[in-house]
């Protein structure tokens, strides 16, 4: 097991001497409420709280919960509690109106009487157990007895339950998002009881804050979270929690925010994100983006520095009004930035090392026309992966003409009893449209899917410079070919090249170098080496050169679909088709100007 810092248990107890004694303890102390209600009128902060108040008052009139499970998860569910609850709570934290915790209290009353909280989906019970902490917690001194006697049981029966089955808790060791979330939905519970349930809180936490240091490995070393940047969200929400809630309740985060790679994976997310705002959404993500109010927080902390634009988010009056569940958290840090015009504390070009690792260069970063280009490494084998070793993605001039797909519904996909969490070469999960090689950036040979104990290897990287570029060695995802290297290079900053060289080809070999756009795209049948695309009044032109002849073809991405998948009905795959006449080595060069 990868535990960086080993807590034993002598070292946790020395910490709980310092437990607050009362309560709120998790996050919303009262120094920080004070501080909340004392803010000025017109500060982040207090206008952040406003919007707040204003998404509890539309809360009140609403019924609690019910239990409704959507296939195997009640995930919505528990979701739905935590929002509901962060609101109501801060709304009351800061007003003292008791119809936020009346309303609060029913939400407690009906996941007390659940029957379960889904443990055979563990984020379900992580979640929701945050949702009923909170509630304990920061309402303590304004629930009714029965209410306080509610939200303690439920956590006793159906988070602290559960927590240690006698088969093991399969969750425990996770070395992706799930160990981040259920640790710290459970460590808060157990912060939360800790005076009343000492026994079964302290296994808690100690599981805890060693076994989450697994899961928070995958930040080593510079901060690239191999599920990509939506993921990187879910995760490190639940791991700033945790280091909230032991700060919060302890006056010690027990070295969390040290483990390597933690706190520079704010920057790595920065940088992941392209001129339009919209972020390289390798892996089951996507491109909307969705981690500002995460960034916050590292803000504060001082490990990035953030335009205006990210400070301001959900909180001026044109905000919109469906805030997340743990947003509300953000009025305990946002008077702590410094926004500034735009971010100036970074280089160009990020060379991402890791488990996936990952290349991004720009042309500038305050321009949202500037050229951008983002290369994914790693192996189809990583959490939530794809067959994209060697993928990219392009944007210039405030088009993004070169994207990743994205994820498909789990819901979906699961409900018709398909392995979507097998990722044997074999398996279905290949057979979804948006994880396969077809849907992504890359070349594809005989139309086979890339080899899934492969791995994309960074064997050159020249990065902030006038013309940078960088290496790949994609040679095991390619069976078919002796070896095979990709190669990016960005001519002065304004131009893409990509050259694929294949080695030792058989004759009759089909190879297509393809990748999926929303352009539409022009062919010019007098010239078949030449494309242009076309997207909001913008063009891009394509040259490519090859050591034998082929044809560019458009397909619309529909048409190579499955009745499973989710249509696109914008995408086109666009593909440089050819086949090796006779045995021998082949290199596809191709020009994005």
């Amino acid at each position: 097991m990868e535990i960086a810092n080993p807590i034993d248990e002598t070292t946790l107890q020395q910490a709980l001497i310092n437990l607050r004694k009362d309560h709120p303890r998790l996050v919303a102390t009262p120094e920080r409420v004070a501080a909340l209600r004392a803010a000025p009128p017109d500060s982040p902060a207090a206008r952040f709280v406003t919007v707040v108040a204003e998404q509890a008052e539309k809360l009140l009139p609403l019924p609690p919960v019910t239990y409704e499970k959507e296939g195997r998860r009640l995930l919505h569910v528990s979701r739905e509690v935590l929002r509901r609850i962060t609101h109501l709570g801060l709304a009351w934290l800061c007003s003292g109106d008791p119809r936020f915790v009346r309303r609060a209290e029913a939400e407690i009353f009906a996941v007390r009487d659940f029957a379960d909280w889904n443990p055979s989906h563990y984020l379900d019970v992580a979640e929701m157990s945050l949702a009923i902490a909170f509630a304990y917690d920061w309402l303590y001194h304004g629930l009714s007895p029965a209410a306080r006697a509610a939200a303690h049981d439920a956590l006793k029966q159906h988070a602290f339950g559960t927590a240690f089955p006698p088969e093991g808790a399969y969750w425990a060791h996770s070395r992706n998002n799930w160990g981040q979330v259920c640790h710290g939905g459970l460590a808060a519970a157990a912060l939360a009881l800790y005076e009343d349930e000492t026994d079964i809180a302290f296994r808690i936490l100690h599981r805890a804050v060693n076994y989450i240091q697994i899961s928070a490995a995958a930040y080593a070393p510079i901060g690239v979270y191999p599920e990509g940047p939506m993921y990187w969200e879910y995760g490190t929400s639940f791991q700033v929690v945790m280091v909230e809630i032991l700060r919060s309740a302890l006056n010690n985060d027990l070295g969390l925010t040290a483990m390597p790679g933690f706190m520079e994976s704010a920057a790595v997310v920065l940088h992941e994100t392209g001129p339009g705002g919209h972020v390289y959404g390798f892996a089951d993500g996507g491109s909307v983006r969705r981690n500002l109010k995460l960034l916050r927080w590292f803000a504060a902390e001082g490990a990035v520095t953030l335009p205006a634009d990210a400070l301001e988010h959900e909180i001026g009056p044109a905000s919109p009004r469906g805030l997340g569940r743990l947003t509300a958290l953000d009025a305990f840090w946002l008077n702590k930035i410094a926004p500034l015009s735009t971010v100036t504390n970074l280089p160009l070009d990020l060379h991402g090392a890791g488990k996936q690792p990952v290349v991004t260069m720009r042309s500038e970063w305050s321009a949202p026309h500037a050229w951008y280009v983002g290369v994914k490494g790693g192996s189809p084998q990583g959490p939530h992966g794809h067959m994209d070793g060697g993928s990219f993605i392009l944007e210039a001039r405030g088009v993004r003409w070169v994207i990743d797909p994205g994820c498909e519904n789990y819901h979906k996909i699961e409900s018709l009893g398909m392995g979507l969490w097998d990722n044997h070469q074999e398996s279905d999960r290949w057979r979804i449209f948006r994880l396969s090689t077809t849907a992504h950036s890359i070349p594809r040979i005989n139309q086979a899917q890339q080899q899934v104990t492969g791995f994309a290897e960074l064997v050159e990287c020249q990065l902030n410079n006038d013309s940078p570029c960088c290496r790949w060695n994609l040679s095991s995802l390619y069976p078919a070919a002796a070896a095979v290297e990709r190669r990016f290079d960005f001519p002065n900053r304004h131009a893409l090249h990509v050259t694929d060289s294949f080695c030792r080809l058989a004759a009759d070999t089909r190879v297509s170098w393809s990748f999926a756009t929303e352009a539409t795209v022009e062919t010019y049948p007098d010239d078949p080496t030449q494309i242009t695309l076309h997207q909001n009044d913008q063009t891009l032109t394509l040259c490519v050169s090859a050591s034998a002849p082929g044809l560019w073809q458009v397909v619309p991405a529909n048409t190579l679909m499955q009745p499973y998948d989710t249509p696109m009905d914008r995408l086109n795959v666009v593909s440089y088709e050819l086949t090796t006449p006779t045995a021998g080595d082949l290199t596809i060069a191709v020009r994005f100007m």
